[in-house]
């Protein structure tokens, strides 16, 4: 790279050997460290010789016209930037707040003017066109969003959040095109919701949904060239940059009274809130493809092991947002509701994935194991359970309350209407026994609240099928503590049991022979306890004259 940094350090015109000395340096840098994360930490160079390179390559970039470089040299230039950019040292002309309201902003539009950004922002009637230096400066770009924050609240407050949407219209993007662009305008609006319903109102969801489904159509596929990017990988940033875009209209961050709990984004604010559920429905209908293009994603793309991880945990982050009613046809298109089957199918599976041991609960190793939750606490694909598990909950809650079909579903499937309570019913492993055992926990806070509510919205007598005992932590929360357990009529609630006079109202299993035996003992008068007594001793003497026992006085023990 020395040969590079002094073929630059001329003020004259640019001759050819000095081009043929900077493509030959860059081209060699590139071989060798272009898997390299780090070149000051693994001793490839120093900081001090690091930031002369990085200022280099920022004067070649922005070179005077007169003296241009061919489009080979300069994506050469934004590659090499790229790989330095990995490593914040040495980095300070693009990372340093303090430079921040000069050479950082700079820097980022030097970036989107090469990306042809710029040009589509200062003129809506010039295209986006991509070439390879377009593209390198996509990911330089990309990369500066990721590594700082400052930097990405600067690339949301300028009009390059809405030019890459702009540029997104194009409908013969490549795979990778759409890949950056896509991840440009999740890193612009995931911290600004003002500027989510912004792109959301201009169309934005129209043309993810357009290249979604080319995806899963087989309309669009990877060049020849773009070895750096994969299928999997477009679909889930653009099912990421759909969830950022739905944040807005999530009933939550809304109405900021919903009992579930804030899995993103923190407290909101007032101001940032939509006013109402007819202006939340209204905005969701910009979604009508994207939801559709993302319910063929999810119920056709094959589970992985562990199936709560992408491509369905990014489906499920978007679809947890979005109303239902008025996309009800979106939703379940022709009473189609494959959608709910395949939730509750990954759902059953991750919940045994995640807590395997609880098929050990009645194995005879006694209750600790049980009562033990710490050892259930896990993560999926990176994310704590807490975490990764209630969305997929949410989005069954606001199908239960928003849809009738979708409810009996539910209902049929999560908590059918025979079940085992012979035994308390958190023991076991199937998807009721979790999701009662789940509604106890004191470690899953998430989970607890996400799984009592979609119960409660499922289930008409939610206590007269758990039991009250089981119900009470939820109730106490919601505040209807102080009411007394109902029993439900069983042609009101399919869900509880038709013998419902022989269920224990706290426990929710069915009522013992000896508890039934002390219930009725208990009841007896004085008048009728002596009468039993003396059946008792009549029964006792005629066993003993038949020498079937051997009556022995305390006494004469």
């Amino acid at each position: 790279m020395n040969a590079f940094v002094s073929a630059l350090s001329t003020t004259e015109t640019v001759t050819q050997q000095q081009r043929e000395i900077v493509e030959s340096s860059l081209k060699q840098f590139i071989t060798e460290y272009s898997d390299t994360l780090t070149v000051v930490s693994a001793g490839i160079t120093t900081e001090s010789i690091k930031k002369v390179w990085i200022d280099s390559l920022l004067k070649l970039l922005d070179s005077d016209p007169t003296n241009a470089w061919s489009l080979d040299v300069t994506a050469l230039g934004l590659q090499v930037l790229r790989i330095l950019l990995r490593e914040s040292c040495g980095c300070d002309a693009v990372y340093t707040e303090k430079l921040f309201n000069q050479c950082v902003y700079q820097v980022m539009h030097l970036m989107a003017t090469h990306a042809h950004l710029n040009s589509v922002m200062s003129d809506s009637s010039i295209p986006f066109y991509q070439d390879r230096v377009a593209i390198e400066a996509l990911k330089c770009l990309s990369n500066m969003l990721l590594q700082n924050p400052s930097i990405r609240q600067l690339f949301s407050a300028s009009d390059l959040v809405a030019a890459a949407a702009k540029s997104l219209e194009i409908q013969s993007l490549d795979m990778g095109t759409v890949f950056l662009l896509s991840r440009l305008i999740f890193l612009g609006t995931v911290e600004s919701k003002a500027v989510a319903t912004s792109l959301v109102s201009l169309g934005i969801c129209d043309s993810l949904a357009h290249y979604l489904d080319n995806i899963t159509k087989g309309k669009l596929l990877l060049g020849a060239t773009e070895t750096w990017i994969s299928i999997p990988v477009t679909v889930n940033e653009i099912l990421k940059t759909g969830f950022s875009l739905s944040v807005p209209i999530s009933e939550s961050y809304m109405t900021n009274t919903s009992s579930m709990p804030v899995l993103f984004g923190g407290t909101k604010s007032l101001g940032d809130a939509l006013s109402d559920h007819a202006a939340r429905d209204e905005l969701g209908k910009s979604f009508t493809l994207l939801l559709a293009a993302t319910i063929e994603i999810f119920t056709k793309t094959p589970l992985n092991p562990i199936p709560l991880t992408p491509p369905h945990s990014h489906a499920i982050n978007m679809m947890m947002n979005l109303p239902v009613k008025s996309l009800s046809k979106t939703w379940f298109f022709e009473d189609d509701y494959s959608i709910v089957y395949k939730s509750v199918d990954i759902l059953t599976t991750t919940l045994c994935t995640v807590f395997p041991q609880r098929a050990n609960i009645n194995s005879g190793k006694g209750r600790k194991e049980y009562e033990d939750e710490e050892e259930y606490l896990a993560e999926i694909d990176g994310t704590n359970v807490d975490q990764a598990i209630p969305p997929l909950l949410i989005l069954m809650r606001s199908w239960a309350k928003g849809d009738d079909g979708a409810c009996q579903i539910l209902k049929k499937l999560l908590m059918p209407k025979n079940i085992d309570r012979s035994k308390p019913l958190h023991h076991g492993t199937t998807v009721t026994n979790y999701m009662i055992w789940l509604m106890m926990t004191v470690t899953m806070l998430q989970i607890r609240d996400c799984v009592s509510e979609l119960l409660f919205a499922v289930l008409d007598e939610l206590v007269a099928y758990v039991g009250y005992g089981n119900a009470a932590g939820f109730l106490m929360n919601k505040g209807l503590l102080g009411s007394t357990p109902s029993q439900s009529k069983p042609s009101q609630e399919e869900s509880v049991a038709d013998d419902q006079a022989k269920i224990n109202p706290i426990t929710g299993e069915y009522i013992k022979p000896e508890d039934e035996h002390n219930e009725a003992l208990e009841n007896m008068t004085e008048e009728e306890r002596e009468r039993e007594t003396e059946k008792l001793m009549v029964l006792i003497s005629r066993l003993e004259k038949n020498g079937a026992i051997q009556v022995v006085r305390k006494n004469e023990a």
